[in-house]
């Protein structure tokens, strides 16, 4: 249960930076279109707020909400190390140049 309300912290956390613009343009390299911006800002609100349930359900809702708050820490810092880091590695034409 934990694992997975860990799990829909980091794809709620991947699908909010999905929905701006910089990081969009990092994944995909291209703006998102309006409606899928909506979409990706939908859904990781959606699976933020469905990650409480596995940790509630593990720990009783005093403890599982703290937990569910360390657990959004953890998966904001991954998905932002994660856009950090990757970003670095991919090489677009335009930053290759010397």
């Amino acid at each position: 249960m934990v694992l997975l309300a860990l799990t829909l912290a980091f794809a709620g956390f991947a699908g909010l930076s999905l929905s701006m613009d910089r990081h969009h343009r990092q994944v995909w390299r291209r703006p998102p279109a309006r409606p899928t911006a909506l979409l990706y800002r939908t859904l990781g609100f959606s699976l933020i707020a469905a990650a409480l349930w596995p940790a509630t359900a593990a720990w009783g809702l005093a403890v599982g909400i703290v937990a569910w708050l360390g657990m959004l820490t953890v998966a904001a810092l991954a998905v932002s190390l994660l856009l950090t880091f990757a970003s670095g590695r991919v090489r677009t034409p335009a930053s290759s140049s010397p």
